[in-house]
């Protein structure tokens, strides 16, 4: 389910990535001289479109007919038609433009508009609601401190929610707003992976057969080193813009329940029509996808593996 939540919560790209290329697919003949055979005059255009529009994943079968007949994605001149395949090339390439203009128009329909100041926040698979309740208070919590900081002060307030795909838009004040969340969440990156593994260890030492006080020191201690680093890191990046030392603790503090959740596997992306230098200031989608929990197969579930795990 993760994976067609990500397309969903996608919607948005894929659009663009159809407005961008639709009308490249098309075909264009021109006959080649004394052979009866066609050459495609667009062949450099055609190919980019379909390059691009192919990442979508709903053309797989018109590209294995198209490789069928010996048509390559890779530029290396015009392609040559016989004439017994004209029509057959021509139908292809229609329905790919056709089956592009139906996904368009869907996204269309089904999407509200989007404001430029929209933050895109993706859920993994919450097993129940409390998860997802506590993933909201979470982010109130974050946003509360961080968007009362005086240079980024901003109203926040929810666009859209998915229960379905899982995905909900907020609405910040202004693009510098949505790209100071976007620095906080690249400056967590990298600490993600270090507090996933803070929390299995903890886990590990909650199992032991020792001294419950030894217990908590041990934990506590892990929990206290990864937040003078994070601390450090976010001095080090936050103090050069100018930012008074009490709102970094704001940041700081607003720092660990996002940690919290981007080791959930959360995702905080901006709106597709936000400026470049404003997205950039954002962690990559792929980036953050690596931190989903990964889920077992139910098929590998034998009754053999339950009885173990009982």
């Amino acid at each position: 389910m993760k994976e067609n939540g990500e397309i969903f919560m996608r919607f948005r790209e894929q659009l663009d990535i159809i407005n961008d290329n639709i009308d490249a697919i098309k075909v264009d003949y021109t006959d080649i001289a004394n052979t009866g055979n066609k050459w495609v005059e667009n062949t450099l255009e055609l190919q980019e479109a379909i390059r691009n529009i192919s990442v979508i994943g709903a053309f797989t079968p018109e590209m294995e007919r198209l490789n069928s007949l010996g048509f390559s994605l890779i530029s290396a001149g015009n392609i040559s038609v016989p004439q017994n395949q004209v029509i057959t090339y021509r139908s292809i390439i229609d329905l790919m433009y056709s089956k592009a203009y139906a996904i368009k128009t869907s996204i269309e329909l089904s999407l509200p508009e989007q404001d430029i100041n929209t933050v895109v926040i993706g859920f993994p698979d919450f097993s129940d609601f409390s998860e997802m309740q506590n993933a909201f208070t979470e982010i109130q919590k974050s946003a509360s401190m961080i968007f009362s900081i005086k240079e980024y002060k901003s109203d926040v307030h929810f666009q859209n929610f998915d229960s379905g795909t899982s995905w909900v838009e907020i609405v910040l004040g202004s693009s510098v707003a949505v790209g100071f969340l976007g620095k906080i969440l690249k400056t967590l990156l990298g600490f993600v992976a270090q507090y996933q593994g803070i929390k299995a260890n903890n886990l590990g030492i909650e199992s032991l057969e020792m001294d419950n006080e030894i217990k908590r020191t041990v934990m506590e201690t892990n929990k206290k080193v990864l937040n003078m680093q994070l601390n450090q890191v976010i001095e080090n990046n936050f103090s050069a813009d100018g930012i008074d030392p009490e709102d970094i603790t704001k940041i700081s503090k607003a720092s660990e329940p996002l940690l919290d959740l981007l080791s959930k596997g959360v995702t905080f992306t901006p709106a597709t029509s936000q400026i470049e230098t404003i997205k950039s200031d954002f962690p990559s989608i792929s980036e953050l996808m690596k931190f989903q929990p990964q889920k077992l197969l139910e098929e590998s579930n034998t009754p053999s593996d339950q009885d173990t795990t009982e």
